[in-house]
């Protein structure tokens, strides 16, 4: 009888502590998305823009080894990373990155192609890109290539 009452006091205690855990895990607020940070894209602010070198929202060039990331147009300076890397750089700008809403510049390199098998590499970078970014909620905004 003793070894009865023991298994079952184990036994309260290892569900409520299974218990405890799970209500932990699902009050831990998550990180609230792009969606939920920054406005719906102001389409009439940045439609009459010519210039690439104009754009003030972050901008992306897609090239065959990564995505060039720009915080602006004009940021000429900016690092060639992957599509994932590139995600994630756009989820962490604050909000006054995007004074247009929740869209992006996209555009494609200018010049191919340094690899042999460049052209399929940037086309599939450029899919990718474009469709990682349709998942994450924000609008795309093609650009020519310069």
């Amino acid at each position: 009888m003793h070894r009865v009452i023991i298994v079952a006091f184990l036994i309260c205690t290892a569900v409520s502590g299974a218990s405890a855990q799970s209500n932990t895990e699902q009050s831990t607020p998550s990180a609230p998305t792009l969606k939920d940070r920054i406005p719906a894209p102001k389409r009439s602010v940045y439609s009459a823009l010519r210039s690439a070198t104009d754009w003030n929202n972050p901008f992306l060039i897609a090239k065959e080894d990564g995505v060039e990331i720009r915080k602006q147009g004009d940021d000429y300076a900016a690092p060639v990373v992957s599509i994932e890397e590139a995600i994630r750089f756009l989820e962490r700008l604050p909000k006054s990155a995007w004074p247009y809403g929740l869209v992006v510049g996209v555009e494609g390199q200018s010049v191919c192609c340094r690899y042999s098998d460049g052209e399929a590499r940037f086309h599939a970078n450029r899919e990718a890109l474009l469709s990682r970014l349709k998942k994450a909620g924000i609008v795309v905004s093609l650009w020519p290539s310069g």
